[in-house]
């Protein structure tokens, strides 16, 4: 037995330290990380770890939790810890020591089954080393496990970095201080008072504190400045409510057993084979700074007083139980063609090739066309320019390629068109297509906006040239693919552009499928949310507390501190199916603490009852100085915030009310629905009742309005029409005993008084779902007509008029598998499983393109339109594989509604009224279905996606 076996056998008596197949579950790196960029995620629901190893061999992380919020309002970082066997000094500002021989050996897991970080490997001494890193399930307690085949001290540093007082010069977008671009600064600068002489952004140091062989640090914020002028400026401040931010305090303290202390910062385990170091990172709200360090200490002295082995086992218990409340497995059938073969570099799939079209009938090409595709033959630059030489070759095809939904490529590719545009400008136009419309599965080629040629060729290939295509001239283009990958654009036989797509490391399982890719990208960002999800405040959609140091700032994230209905939300959309009902109660308790102050202002602002959540908010409530402006508030005619991006956007309430009465339809929790979700439901549908007037037919004319942040000027926008519908719907759903009279009367008042869904006429004079009954003014990309379909499911597979959403989806502007885009989850409500699929398969895929960001990690999206790890692109995938797989309405549970074909499916979801449905597709048939209670099993029904080409 070699040593590194003896090593797994001293520290892991649990089982073996790494598993020998690929698994959805687990991520193995067999290098270790080049930079902070390398890091895998930990947590316990309050307390996270970004965790690393260096090339040195030293364990790395960053410490976080999510209520550590500064004097400035931003979600800090607690600090930094690095652990050695090297005898090194630390890493001051990440700046690296001189060369040395690397570790070798390696191999690195996180194990998301047992929520544990492993690795083992030969340090730069020559000392076999095997690591565990974990954070307590039920406890804010980090625990580093060390093992060494020879005996060596190991060396505990704190890093910290906020050391003296600092005036940046920038937070990123919603600073506390930032001046809105909808006013002159000179209403800022009214408030360089006394009380509030210096309005910069200004870090305060944290105190390191001498401790009794111990390590020890905290922040202790003894300012408020974000949450006083921000009451004050908008009317709140004779608002009663405790302060949210004065003598918050938030820190770390680290312990050893056997433990020397070398200094403030400097912990060193005595020489020996095993080694232990326990973090306890807790935060406490008002605290004097000894409150906190007692109660900390106090935490960590319970902690140890448990047998160890004990709080392992129940911490691993935790996360068996977390896994076993549901889960999905998606594996392909034998001839899914979800992977391309070793020897072919465009994924296969079963489309027809089309020629001037898309597979939806789209991006059409206007003018006159001819294309020659030839499969295993790859042009040489000699031939390309001879062939453009020659008009008389002939170009065999034209509309579709009736033979083509078999070919493959395993040769490579030659895709040849003579093209006469007579339109080019403002869409893509197709010349070549064989892939699902915005997926990744098959091959594109066209002409873009910008009047050049883009090839799309699986999911790590998107190349364009701009400025290439003339209208009403015949050119000669072409595209050759090599069996190796290898891309070569043409135009009049010249080459233009060739491409080798390689990534920056080897992690990916080999022969990476679809199937396999999106059962990882589910579960894994499950996961992240587990590890962040059960703190005081909810999860952060830009980054969540895994950020890692950006603009030489450990604690920098785009979009600042606050939070944004429309992307919060996104992160808790797929948890109700998941089973994961405790993580929903952050999102809960912040917005329904805030429900006050929310008709306080309602009443104050706007003079009438109800209440209505502003998009982009402080977690104690209080809108962005940067969107509200800096113009106190009863200097202002309309007290409204001065942003229009979200001035008449009331759709948050809607939207969140119809969440907790989801909640109940699952939970059956009745104080919550009672005390909580009626309550919560009433003052927003109050909020529209009084706040807009009938018009002669009786029906509410809501304007001013807007739809989301697209649409500035609108009457009767989609989304909150929608959204009313919904929320009623859901209330008149609920048991007749639960709802008073009175709640009754108004709901089924409220309803006559609802305008009819906003719809258009499609360019083919279709009916199709509008972003408002009327609309100007576009300035964002979203599209708000799809909120009848996500998430109010108003228009679905199986509800009238499904066509309706099928025509707006066909002809939305914006597009996208990434970032807050909904396109994914809206085609699995329309029943459109071909389509859902290759945008989820996309959207997991996404990381793994070379140069998409630096991040190692295999869901740490983004940064898309937020920042990375993107909580709302991972939101949307959860919520879409789900949406594949089983979709409720009231009663009803249809099981794969829009299920691709050639994939099989382990499945285990909740459904509304206490039920959970558990069973596997295989080969199109549904096996081993299990309906908890068992009366429900006449509620469900075997789809086919009705609507899939």
């Amino acid at each position: 037995m070699n040593k590194l076996c003896v090593l797994c056998c001293l520290l892991l008596s649990a089982g073996a330290i790494l598993a020998a197949d690929a698994s959805p579950y687990q991520v193995v790196w067999t290098a270790p990380s080049k930079d902070v960029n390398g890091t895998m995620p930990l947590g316990n629901g309050e307390v996270g770890l970004n965790a690393w190893i260096d090339e040195q061999g030293d364990l790395r992380f960053y410490i976080s939790r999510i209520d550590s919020v500064d004097e400035n309002g931003q979600l800090f970082k607690i600090g930094a810890v690095r652990v050695s066997f090297n005898g090194r000094e630390p890493v001051v500002n990440n700046r690296e020591p001189a060369a040395v021989q690397p570790v070798s050996h390696f191999k690195q897991t996180l194990d998301t089954k047992r929520g544990v970080l492993e690795a083992q490997y030969q340090n730069r001494s020559g000392n076999d080393i095997a690591l565990r890193l974990w954070v307590d399930a039920h406890r804010p307690v980090i625990v580093i496990e060390a093992a060494a085949a020879k005996p060596a001290a190991a060396t505990a540093f704190a890093e910290i970095w906020r050391t003296k007082r600092e005036t940046i010069p920038e937070q990123g977008t919603s600073d506390s201080y930032k001046v809105s671009s909808y006013e002159s600064p000179n209403f800022r600068n009214a408030f360089k008072t006394p009380e509030y002489d210096n309005l910069e952004t200004i870090i305060e140091p944290d105190t390191i504190l001498n401790l009794p062989n111990a390590l020890g640090w905290y922040h202790r914020n003894v300012h408020s400045k974000p949450y006083q002028l921000t009451a004050k400026i908008q009317g709140l401040d004779d608002f009663e409510r405790q302060d949210p931010i004065l003598h918050r305090t938030f820190g770390a303290i680290i312990r050893s057993g056997h433990a020397k202390k070398i200094d403030n910062q400097t912990l060193q385990s005595a020489e020996g084979t095993t080694h232990r170091f326990e973090i306890a990172v807790t935060m406490k709200h008002p605290a004097a700074a000894e409150d906190w360090l007692n109660e900390t200490q106090n935490i960590l002295d319970a902690a140890q007083k448990i047998p160890f082995d004990e709080r392992k086992a129940q911490h691993e218990q935790w996360w068996n139980e977390f896994w076993n409340r549901s889960w999905i497995h998606i594996t392909s059938t034998e001839n899914a063609g979800d992977s391309a073969a070793a020897d072919d570099p465009i994924p296969p799939n079963r489309h027809t090739v089309l020629i001037g079209k898309d597979q939806h009938g789209g991006s059409v090409f206007q003018g006159e066309l001819s294309v020659a595709i030839e499969r295993g033959k790859v042009f040489s630059i000699a031939e390309m320019k001879a062939r453009n030489a020659c008009s008389e070759v002939p170009l065999r095809y034209s509309g579709s390629i009736s033979d083509s939904a078999d070919w493959k490529f395993s040769g490579g590719m030659t895709i040849e068109a003579r093209i006469k545009p007579s339109k080019l400008s403002g869409y893509y136009r197709r010349i070549a297509d064989k892939i699902t419309p915005g997926g990744s599965n098959g091959f594109l080629f066209d002409i873009t906006p910008q009047n050049g040629l883009r090839l799309v060729v699986g999911p790590d290939t998107h190349l364009s040239k701009p400025n290439i295509v003339t209208k009403d001239q015949w050119q000669y283009v072409a595209v050759t693919v090599t069996p190796a990958g290898t891309v070569q654009f043409f135009a009049g036989g010249q080459p233009l552009e060739s491409n080798t797509v390689k990534t920056a490391y080897n992690d990916a399982p080999p022969n990476l499928s679809d199937a396999f890719a999106l059962s990882r990208a589910y579960a894994l960002q499950r996961y992240v949310s587990a590890c962040a999800g059960r703190g005081t405040l909810p999860i952060k959609f830009n980054g969540s507390i895994f950020t890692v140091p950006e603009k030489g700032r450990a604690d920098y994230r785009q979009w600042g501190p606050g939070y944004w209905w429309q992307n919060t939300r996104l992160p808790y959309v797929s948890m109700p199916a998941a089973g994961d009902f405790e993580m929903l109660q952050p999102l809960f308790r912040t917005y329904l603490d805030m429900l006050p102050l929310c008709k306080y202002r309602t009443e104050k602002y706007l003079g009438h009852g109800g209440a209505y959540y502003p998009e982009c908010i402080f977690f104690w409530g209080d809108v962005f100085l940067e969107t509200y402006g800096w113009q106190p508030w009863d200097q202002r005619k309309d007290k409204l915030q001065k942003s229009g991006y979200h001035k008449y956007e009331w759709v948050g309430g809607l939207e969140l009310a119809l969440m907790m009465l989801e909640y109940y339809e699952y939970t059956g929790d009745e104080n919550f629905l009672k005390e909580k979700a009626i309550p919560f439901a009433a003052e927003i549908l109050t909020f529209f009742d009084k706040h807009y007037s009938v018009n002669e037919n009786g029906k509410l004319v809501m304007y001013p309005s807007q739809a989301v942040e697209t649409w500035w000027d609108c009457t009767n926008p989609m989304p909150e029409i929608a959204g009313l519908y919904a929320v009623i719907e859901k209330m008149e759903q609920l048991p007749a005993e639960l709802l008073t009279a009175e709640t009754k009367s108004f709901t089924a008042k409220l309803k006559q008084k609802l305008p009819p869904i906003p719809t258009t006429p499609s360019p083919e004079g279709k009916p199709m779902l509008a972003p408002a009954e009327r609309f100007a003014q576009r300035r964002n990309s979203e599209t708000p007509e799809l909120y009848a379909v996500f998430p109010f499911r108003q228009f679905t597979y199986n509800r009238p008029n499904v066509e309706w959403g099928i025509e707006a989806l066909k002809h939305r502007r914006d597009r996208g598998a990434f970032g807050w885009r909904q396109d994914d989850t809206v085609m699995a409500y329309l029943g459109l499983g071909d389509e859902a699929a290759a945008y989820l398969v996309k959207r997991a895929k996404t990381k793994d393109a070379a140069g998409q960001n630096k991040s190692r990690f295999p869901v740490f999206w983004g940064p898309n339109y937020d920042w990375v790890p993107d909580q709302d692109h991972g939101g949307i995938l959860t919520r879409g594989v789900q949406s594949l797989v089983m979709q409720c309405d009231g009663k009803q549970i249809d099981l794969f509604p829009a299920f691709p074909k050639g994939w099989n499916c382990d499945f285990k979801l909740h459904a509304p009224y206490q039920t959970v449905v558990e069973g596997r597709l295989e080969d199109g048939k549904v096996t081993n279905l299990k309906v908890t209670p068992k009366e429900r099993e006449k509620d469900v029904r075997i789809m086919n996606s009705p609507n899939v080409k």
